[in-house]
């Protein structure tokens, strides 16, 4: 439950947090899609936000390790063996 308010106050503006969600912003793609998108590890899910220099300019604004642990905690549940992306 913390891990989700944190997504939804920190990322919710733009990206669609939840299963079955549609961004709201077009191009921000929605977290399901993010971590099941092939080749995409727990690794490389915290090192990108951890990089703020790497965000476009909307996304200007700062993560500390903790945040982005739990950020990274609560899409790694999200993971789904047989996938499908959600239309939009």
């Amino acid at each position: 439950a913390h891990e989700l308010a944190l997504v939804q106050t920190s990322c919710g503006e733009c990206h669609a947090v939840r299963k079955n969600e549609i961004s709201h912003r077009s191009n921000a793609p929605a977290f399901p899609d993010i971590v099941n998108t092939q080749g995409v590890t727990r690794e490389t899910l915290t090192t990108w936000p951890r990089g703020a220099h790497n965000y476009p300019s909307e996304m200007d604004f700062y993560l500390d390790d903790r945040k982005v642990d739990a950020i990274v905690n609560y899409l790694f549940t999200l993971r789904e063996p047989k996938f499908k992306r959600t239309p939009g």
